[in-house]
């Protein structure tokens, strides 16, 4: 994911580009299939499915507050 930001990066307006973006893209849905299971492997019963809702939680928790962040430390 990290050589896919590098390429879309450094070369701009070519079909580089695109290929980069699609590494990044890659790489993001790549580590969905990593996550969602870990709590499986520490946790059963009840625990497990707070150990899911946890997960859900702190993904969405980054996506709603990651953007106002970065807005704030870009200016």
């Amino acid at each position: 994911m990290g050589l896919g930001c590098i390429i879309a990066a450094l070369l701009t307006g070519s079909y580089w580009s695109l290929l980069g973006l699609s590494l990044i893209t890659i790489g993001l849905y790549a580590s969905n299939a990593h996550l969602f299971p870990l709590p499986a492997v520490f946790l059963t019963g009840p625990a497990l499915a707070t150990g899911i809702a946890w997960v859900n939680s702190v993904g969405i928790l980054g996506g709603s507050v990651s953007p106002p962040v970065m807005g704030y430390l870009g200016t």
